[in-house]
């Protein structure tokens, strides 16, 4: 899917192997263009050549899509993502630097001498971090029987906390 990932959100018009642009995604009943532009929300990976309900239930809950740059916090990434990170990082070994999404990391130096620990050396961490900016909150109410969803992504800062988008429904 990264080829079709990088198609959907550069710039150009011209696929990469195994990617899609415009031409692909203007045959579709309906007919829609390629963002060209950075995620605004996850349910864009929907739209993208080859992702079905399957692929997208299982993304869904490693992924996202943030407004800005941000790092991938370590401290609460689960087994999934660290694997992800290098190959040498085995199904076991993640758990245990994961610790149940509970990990207490103080800075990339303390990732990188856990994963020595674990005899890995090399891993490349750009990209990855042991903090948060921005969450989501979900939020369900019930009326008369019927539940409604509504969501927020928040982000926090040295300003304090700033809600960025809301929406309702998943």
């Amino acid at each position: 899917l990264l080829p079709t990932i990088q198609d959907w959100i550069d710039p150009d018009f011209s696929p990469r192997g195994g990617g899609a642009e415009d031409a692909l995604y203007r045959g579709r009943p309906p007919g829609y263009l390629a963002a060209n532009a950075p995620m605004l929300d996850l349910s864009e990976l929907r739209l993208l050549n080859g992702v079905d309900e399957a692929a997208y239930d299982q993304l869904r809950g490693l992924l996202c899509a943030l407004p800005d740059d941000t790092s991938i916090n370590l401290n609460t990434a689960p087994p999934a993502l660290w694997m992800a990170l290098d190959e040498r990082i085995t199904e076991p070994v993640a758990r245990q630097l994961a610790l149940d999404g509970h990990a207490r990391y103080g800075g990339i130096d303390a990732v990188r001498a856990a994963l020595v620990r674990q005899g890995i050396e090399g891993v490349n961490l750009d990209g990855c971090g042991v903090g948060t900016r921005h969450f989501r909150a979900a939020i369900l109410v019930e009326a008369d029987g019927t539940p409604y969803r509504f969501g927020a992504l928040l982000r926090r800062d040295e300003n304090g906390v700033a809600v960025l988008r809301r929406w309702q429904g998943d």
